[in-house]
């Protein structure tokens, strides 16, 4: 089973608190996941339940370098929020990858059942 949605680009986890030992979360952050949560809810992506392998395709807004690890922890939290997958920890994601595309959608999750 596979189910692939598209997103608008997610918020660095450095972007995600507002204070960092607080863990507030940033309203930069909280806009990102209300506007990506109905983004996710039109699509309505079917639910996959046990192991994951999740895929992250991305495509920069702008030159901007960045690392595409700091970007997973939104959509897998959005994921997990809106019941896509069971949860984001090791016993269900049993792999993550992320890739980088030139052009596209700005994030493109594709989650397929781990054998």
């Amino acid at each position: 089973m596979t189910t692939t949605i598209t997103l608008p680009f997610p918020p660095s986890v450095n972007g995600v608190f507002r204070k960092h030992n607080g863990k507030r979360l940033s309203e930069g952050y909280l806009a990102w996941r209300d506007e990506a949560g109905w983004q996710l809810l039109a699509q309505r992506p079917k639910p996959i339940r046990g192991r994951v392998h999740v895929e992250i395709r991305l495509v920069a807004p702008d030159k901007k370098l960045r690392d595409g690890d700091n970007l997973l922890k939104a959509p897998l939290d959005l994921l997990v929020k809106h019941g896509v997958i069971e949860d984001d920890n090791n016993r269900f994601v049993r792999k993550t990858t992320v890739e980088w595309a030139d052009e596209g959608a700005p994030c493109t999750i594709t989650v397929r059942a781990a054998a």
